[in-house]
């Protein structure tokens, strides 16, 4: 009898091993394919908006050789300008400030605060400046037909208008306000007796342009002046009509002026000598700055060619800001990143790169 046995047919599969080794392969295709196909989907939405970008700059380029006197002043300060012209740019603010001598106001206004040093000393009997006796820092803003200027002033000694020569405001610690309305120059000093509290303090109109001559007192400008309260000095707060910075009829659609600030340091109480000036146009005090105010004919153009959720800024060759525009929805854009999101981000650059 015979037997047949009959064997079973060879299962033909892989092992456990080569299971595992497939299936981990598997596992890291995913990601790597999902990390190129991020990289690629970054890279052309990348270049999609660098195009969008060489777009709007174009269409700023045309507009600025349409509207070139709305951005430029004619006479100086035009593209191909080679003077280095001290610009001083003040942007609109959201609302009025409170003109108070204090600067809780201007902290949304952080980035706008310019320091003023040994680089801008203009005059003064003291041939050697000493940061620490005089410097101060300076923010600007626009609201409506004022405009508003904050001075946080860092002086070792504090000394205040004379009571004894009362037509002497050149006597004490001051601001000097100079500005060009017109053909001539205009000088106006800011200065006190004490630390105002609830009463205002106007600038003084000077004569000639002698700031040894006291006129009348100018109640169109006019602030408040505080001790700082670290004692590290004081703080001047300002409000001036934008009226009184330029007399030409479209000052509202140009929005240029010329103006200059400067901050005269007294120390000695005895023989009442200025010590040191530190300005915002440097070199002479006579020199004054372009101011350039963000007027609403600036955000009408700018606003035909700007973005969504983009802000546009407008500059020169020398890095002078002539103009900006940003909407008002815009926010800036906040990357919330959890740990584990961090570290998976390494691990993928370190084993895929």
């Amino acid at each position: 009898m015979l037997n047949f046995r009959l064997k079973a047919p060879r299962r033909l599969g892989l092992k456990l091993r080569s299971q595992l080794l497939l299936l981990s392969i598997t596992l890291l295709v995913i990601p790597w394919s999902g990390y190129h196909y991020i990289n690629a989907m970054e890279t052309h939405l990348r270049k999609g908006q660098e195009e969008s970008f060489l777009a709007t700059a174009r269409a700023v380029s045309l507009l600025l050789d349409e509207k070139v006197a709305v951005f430029f002043r004619p006479e100086s300060d035009t593209v191909d300008s080679t003077k280095d012209i001290n610009y001083m740019y003040v942007p609109s603010l959201s609302s009025a400030m409170r003109v108070d001598g204090y600067d809780q106001d201007w902290e949304d206004y952080k980035s706008r605060f310019r320091e003023y040093g040994k680089d801008h000393v203009s005059g003064g009997k003291n041939e050697k400046y000493d940061p620490n006796s005089i410097s101060f820092s300076m923010a600007t803003g626009t609201y409506k037909n004022h405009l508003y200027v904050i001075f946080k002033v860092k002086d070792d000694q504090i000394v205040y208008r004379s009571r004894k020569m009362p037509n002497r405001l050149d006597r004490g610690d001051h601001l000097r306000i100079t500005i060009k309305p017109k053909e001539q120059l205009s000088l106006y000093l800011f200065t006190t007796y004490a630390p105002s509290r609830s009463r205002r303090i106007n600038a003084y109109y000077m004569p000639d342009n002698n700031p040894k001559e006291a006129g009348p007192a100018q109640r169109r400008i006019w602030g408040k002046w505080r001790e700082s309260s670290d004692g590290s000095g004081y703080i001047i707060e300002l409000r001036i009509p934008l009226s009184m910075l330029s007399d030409k009829t479209d000052f509202s659609k140009t929005g240029f002026a010329k103006i200059n600030f400067a901050i005269a340091d007294v120390d000695d109480t005895e023989t009442r000598e200025i010590k040191t000036i530190v300005s915002t146009a440097a070199s002479t005090e006579e020199e004054l700055s372009t101011l350039m105010i963000q007027t609403p004919e600036k955000d009408r153009l700018l606003r035909g060619i700007a973005q969504k959720d983009v802000r546009t800024w407008i500059i020169d060759t020398k890095k002078h800001v002539i103009a900006h525009y940003e909407n008002q929805n815009y926010r800036r854009p906040q990357q919330k990143r959890s740990f584990l999101s961090g570290l998976m981000r390494i691990i993928y650059h370190l084993v895929l790169e």
